[in-house]
């Protein structure tokens, strides 16, 4: 299984729509997806399926209790977001490794998740705990980049941003880090 986010700093650079075109072209060629909008906007959940609910969504994932999927088609599934995405800053603020709490719900719930060949996350334009958590978790990152002096400005930002999640989260022992996450 591919973990793939599409995540920036930068509002309107295309997240939402690279990731929903992404998993709806893998999904047509046979791939199992499943696309999570871990957005607070909700923009993939309300305005591209019209899926609006307060149940199973993926702000689930930071409170270690089940997420419920929603079948697009054969081959995609998916998990919308919740405006109550944002009250996990402050609700995972105190705990150690809380950039690590999204891995850790796929190492407990994961089994329900083998089925797939890939997970694609569209995700807010921020670089918070929600996606430290993301970028903790997943193989890849894909930062879209607007051609513009902001755009550049804020691919830069991301990859300092990353490189100092790095530096913080690492194995005690061997002093390395544990994010093995490519960014691209």
């Amino acid at each position: 299984m591919k973990t793939i986010a599409f995540l920036t700093e930068k509002g309107g650079s295309g997240k939402t729509t690279q990731s929903y075109n992404f998993a709806e072209f893998l999904a047509y060629t046979g791939n199992k997806v499943l696309l999570i909008d871990i957005d607070q906007q909700e923009s993939l959940s309300s305005e591209l399926y019209g899926i609006q609910t307060t149940d199973g969504t993926s702000v689930n994932f930071f409170r270690n209790v089940p997420v419920q999927t929603h079948t697009i088609n054969n081959n995609l599934d998916f998990i919308p977001s919740s405006l109550a995405i944002d009250l996990v800053e402050t609700e995972l603020m105190p705990k150690d490794l809380r950039a690590l709490t999204l891995t850790f719900w796929f190492e407990d719930h994961g089994n329900d998740l083998d089925n797939y060949d890939y997970i694609i996350f569209d995700c807010h334009p921020d670089f918070k705990t929600v996606n430290q958590n993301v970028a903790a978790f997943c193989d890849v990152i894909v930062s879209p980049l607007e051609p513009s002096q902001f755009g550049i400005a804020a691919k830069q930002k991301i990859e300092t941003r990353f490189g100092w999640l790095q530096e913080q989260i690492i194995n005690p022992a061997t002093r390395k880090t544990l994010i093995n996450t490519r960014l691209s």
